[in-house]
């Protein structure tokens, strides 16, 4: 039987606002790291933030994808997430 590939994540803020770069990570639902299977990533959205998100590195901006409801990530895939609070 052939085992199925491993699912490599990586989780990037490209904003850090004024609480702090750990408390940001801690919204994500999972941390970075390998899995072996399909992985499912919510972000909380208390705060007043809004959320923009790429899966291929890049740093977001207002015209990517906004966060809306959970990611599945099935590939190796690098989650890079801006949050927003007041105005863009």
């Amino acid at each position: 039987m052939i085992k199925s590939a491993l699912i490599f994540v990586s989780l990037l803020i490209a904003y850090v606002s004024s609480i702090g770069q750990e408390s940001l990570y801690e919204k994500f639902s999972i941390q970075g790291g390998v899995y072996e299977t399909a992985q499912k990533i919510k972000i909380d959205t208390s705060g007043g933030y809004t959320i923009y998100y790429n899966l291929d590195g890049s740093k977001p901006s207002s015209g990517a994808a906004k966060y809306k409801s959970e990611i599945t990530i099935e590939k190796p895939t690098v989650v890079r997430a801006v949050f927003y609070k007041g105005g863009i």
